[in-house]
């Protein structure tokens, strides 16, 4: 993301910044000059005296001690920039927003982490998971024996132990990158092919790391990026979860894609900023769904701007 910060440099007094007879009063505002399609200038406009001045960006930026800021939105999207100044420990603000018309057409996504799974097994940056997780599934989830990589691929593998359709009547496998590759915003994408039946539950998908310190879900956050539930063939689900949307209350943010070949393989993606998700297959041109954040943003509604792992798994029943 390319921004220019104008500096403005201060003498720090040592004197403290107790109110004197006719000091001005403190006040903040800004003025926003649209430089072209995607770059913006951001004016203080502030009265009396204080401590800390301090820009709030989108994806998380935090810009302080600068009156101007030049910033660039990679993105198209409406988003909230708050300007706030404190003084004493206390804080005053303002927050304004504006809408980005179209992505920066300059903007290119940089590749900074990819699994081909060459070789005979996969690599450091995956563990497994094992035992009963959750849903009512029938698999018991395997450190080893249900996975395998060969020929360029991986390939996750369910194995049917009894009759009785109970847990551990089948046993599977569950891939997680957390503490390894954890990510917040960017393109993610799998290549996958699907197997058929009735019972079968593979999915690609995210959590919010913040579950594995004890963050709750889900108010950890949830990103499914790719799921297919066997008894409905050939529809793929992408859906988000949060405090305030998640299945468990009918809330869920979920779109779908009919007719796909599941047993051919596909890419399933999406695209992840500070404002909204883009769920696309096979390009991110091809999108089937797509959510904007709530206004306002919550820790409950919106706990997408944190870092969240990857999930590969195959689940049963």
């Amino acid at each position: 993301m390319k921004k220019t910060l104008l500096l403005l440099l201060c003498l720090a007094s040592l004197f403290s910044c107790g109110s004197k007879t006719g000091e001005e009063a403190l006040s903040v505002d800004f003025n926003i000059e649209k430089i072209d399609g995607n770059n913006f200038k951001f004016i203080a406009n502030t009265t009396g005296s204080y401590q800390i001045i301090e820009w709030t960006f989108p994806e998380g930026d935090i810009i302080k001690d600068v009156k101007t800021v030049d910033y660039n939105f990679i993105k198209k999207g409406n988003y909230d920039i708050t300007l706030a100044l404190w003084k004493d420990g206390n804080r005053i603000y303002k927050t304004k927003g504006i809408n980005v018309a179209q992505d920066d057409p300059d903007f290119n996504y940089k590749l900074v982490w990819s699994d081909e799974f060459d070789g005979t097994d996969v690599g450091p940056d995956w563990s497994f998971e094992e035992g009963y997780i959750a849903n009512n599934e029938l698999q018991n989830y395997q450190k080893s024996g249900n996975h395998e990589v060969s020929n360029g691929t991986l390939k996750i593998i369910a194995k049917k132990l009894n009759e009785d359709k109970v847990y551990g009547s089948y046993t599977s496998a569950r891939m997680i990158t957390y503490g390894s590759k954890e990510f917040t915003y960017g393109r993610i994408e799998a290549r996958i092919k699907m197997p058929k039946g009735v019972g079968t539950w593979p999915a690609f998908w995210m959590l919010g790391s913040s579950i594995m310190k004890g963050t709750s879900w889900p108010k950890c956050g949830e990103i499914d990026i790719m799921e297919h539930v066997g008894f409905n063939e050939g529809v793929v689900h992408a859906s988000l979860h949060s405090e305030d949307y998640n299945h468990t209350k009918g809330t869920q943010k979920t779109g779908t894609i009919a007719a796909i070949t599941i047993n051919d393989w596909h890419i399933y993606g999406m695209t992840w900023t500070a404002d909204r998700f883009e769920f696309y297959i096979d390009t991110p041109e091809n999108i089937f769904y797509a959510w904007n954040a709530p206004s306002p943003k919550t820790e409950n509604g919106w706990p997408f701007d944190k870092p969240h792992f990857l999930l590969l798994n195959l689940a049963i029943g």
